[in-house]
């Protein structure tokens, strides 16, 4: 299936039809447009800040032949990895993939991801859509990874920073919950793509603005104060917790697995990764990334209705 391409101009159209559908369906979130205007403001020199889906003006110009150029250019084995996770017979596996795999060694093209620079002022977006209660995407630029420390220990860091600042069981979280300024759905997490990290906060709130304050407040109480040392390591204990219930999935193992192939590390030396982080890695985050440089807010306010 992936080693056989097969385009026609009838199938491309077919599929440039329902793709634009989606496309549309996407422009028509709120939550999709308020992620998507962040990234358009905070990485403008980056492809990340393009939608994944591109356009419908954009998907009109693929032809089946871009896609065969595509297919060979990085659908080859110098570019592959097949990960399998199951009760199978290994060597039947092997036999299989070897009869499948085309022998042509073909160079992947390099790849040219612009810069991730960000703006040294805080950025915003606004926009208006249909929708009742304001909803929001802040974003703290993360600092590149220390020279010889690991893009998974860097992951484990990013997430439990995250959680110190503001997650559920996090006094700022209780506090901006029983205020009103956040609800249930607010989420706060650490993400990462080639040369951009970044810790995300979203959700809906009245007053996006307090919420944006409160965390730059509380990581620099975080940091002059420190925290609870009992509760960081429950903290610890429940992600290694989580990680290894991942465990249980198929294709959460193979995900990870592919994911951290690509960047060069195992994944099952998660646990190893784990014992080396300390609350000073983390505070060291949070001092670095959750400042007004580099930061942006991206907000989706409702529609005003003339009466």
């Amino acid at each position: 299936m992936v080693t056989t391409p097969y385009f026609t101009e009838e199938s491309v159209q077919k599929e440039q039809g329902i793709i634009g559908q989606e496309i549309l369906m996407y422009e028509d979130s709120a939550d999709s447009r308020v992620y998507e205007d962040l990234f358009g403001v905070m990485f403008p020199e980056h492809p990340v800040h393009i939608p994944i889906a591109g356009t419908v003006e954009s998907i009109s110009h693929i032809t089946a032949q871009m896609l065969y150029d595509c297919h060979r250019a990085f659908y080859c084995p110098s570019n592959m990895v097949l990960c399998i996770v199951g009760d199978v017979d290994q060597d039947a596996v092997l036999r299989i993939a070897a009869e499948c795999t085309p022998e042509e060694y073909r160079p992947v093209p390099q790849r040219e991801y612009g810069s991730a620079k960000t703006n040294k002022e805080a950025g915003e977006s606004r926009r208006e859509m249909e929708i009742s209660m304001p909803t929001f995407c802040m974003g703290f630029s993360c600092p590149p990874l220390p020279e010889g420390e690991s893009c998974m220990k860097r992951e484990l860091i990013g997430e439990l920073a995250a959680e110190v600042l503001a997650g559920e069981s996090s006094p700022l979280f209780s506090e901006l919950y029983e205020k009103g300024i956040i609800d249930a759905d607010f989420s706060i997490g650490y993400e990462s793509v080639k040369d951009v990290c970044l810790i995300t906060a979203s959700g809906d709130s009245s007053d996006p603005q307090a919420v944006y304050d409160a965390l730059l407040r509380e990581a620099q109480r975080l940091c002059r104060d420190g925290f609870d040392g009992a509760w960081f390591e429950r903290l610890l204990h429940s992600f290694l917790g989580r990680r290894i219930r991942d465990l249980d999935s198929f294709q959460s193992i193979c995900y990870r697995i592919c994911a951290y192939e690509f960047d060069g590390y195992e994944y099952f030396t998660f646990p190893e990764e784990f014992e080396t982080i300390t609350q000073q890695d983390v505070l060291q985050l949070l001092s670095q990334a959750i400042r007004r440089e580099g930061s942006a807010v991206s907000v989706v306010y409702p529609k005003e209705v003339c009466v």
